[in-house]
């Protein structure tokens, strides 16, 4: 995303309006590598990032298994952790202080889980399918979402959805940074665009003869 302003008295809007990158060797305005961005190899001002806003999320291959072991431990239907916080295990688990061995144990402990206690719902079965993930509903379940097949791959927008309803109590249970890791962002939503890097002058070796 890009600010907007006025060249030689034509109005550039903000954002990303236009396919092409570059025309004649130069940056287009409203392309990808737009000017207003900067140039990433000037010393006095470095330039800045600037972002393109998703249509949908997609899932980050390489926070995809941390957003499965989630999914598994929380509700489909209320998003939260699926069983009471009094259970012997879940409290036992609490006492883990690194967060990932406690997403671990958390994870191992709650995979299993049929139904959630909070609101009866009936959980489906994660698992990852290429660079996706696939849910299957259980047959005991009266509607199936998105379109009434018992397995079907999980959209990372309904992912976010699920997420995005959790507590934070949960998310800390789970070992989540709730500043820094809330599972939300585990989606990508947003990409970066890095500033201008200018093309490379080719090497040519001079001969010693």
């Amino acid at each position: 995303m890009t600010q907007a302003l006025t060249v030689n008295g034509r109005k550039i809007p903000a954002g990303i309006t236009r396919y092409e990158t570059q025309i004649n060797g130069q940056p287009v305005y409203g392309g990808a590598n737009d000017p207003r961005m900067g140039d990433l190899h000037n010393k006095s001002d470095p330039g800045h990032f600037g972002h393109i806003d998703l249509a949908r999320p997609v899932y980050h291959q390489g926070f995809i298994t941390v957003v499965l072991k989630t999914l598994r431990c929380v509700c489909y239907h209320c998003s939260r952790i699926t069983v009471e916080e009094t259970e012997f295990k879940f409290q036992r688990n609490l006492r883990i202080l690194n967060r990932k061995r406690r997403l671990n144990a958390m994870h191992e402990y709650l995979r299993t889980r049929k139904k959630c206690e909070h609101c009866n719902g009936h959980q489906p079965k994660y698992t990852k399918v290429g660079l996706h993930l696939e849910a299957e509903f259980s047959d005991e379940m009266d509607s199936i979402p998105g379109g009434g097949d018992r397995k079907q791959f999980l959209p990372a927008a309904k992912t976010v959805e699920i997420f995005s309803r959790m507590r934070e109590e949960d998310m800390k249970a789970l070992g989540l940074d709730v500043t820094w890791a809330r599972p939300e962002w585990l989606c990508i939503s947003v990409m970066p665009v890095p500033p201008i890097h200018p093309p490379v002058v080719p090497f040519r070796p001079v001969s010693c003869y």
